[in-house]
């Protein structure tokens, strides 16, 4: 081969692997997006069953306590007892 030849040659071959990396890095850039838009997606979900969960166990916290006047009269009646 003549140094025209591999000049030639070597130029292909870097025009070759600029070409593959660009698609691996576009190939990559959209893994990473469909994956954070999963992961977000994931959140969004998470975050709404945790606060649909908070906002029934305040509901049910809120049938179980005792009002102030309920507490009131049960330590009376524990003291007329006693």
């Amino acid at each position: 081969m003549n140094n025209s030849q591999r000049k030639c040659s070597d130029n292909k071959e870097d025009e070759f692997r600029k070409r593959l990396a660009n698609q691996l890095y576009k190939h990559l850039e959209q893994i990473e997006d469909t994956s954070l838009r999963d992961i977000d997606k994931n959140l969004v979900e998470l975050r709404r069953q945790f606060n649909k969960q908070n906002q029934q166990s305040k509901v049910n916290q809120s049938k179980q306590a005792p009002s102030p006047k309920e507490k009131n009269l049960t330590h009376i009646h524990q003291i007329v007892i006693c």
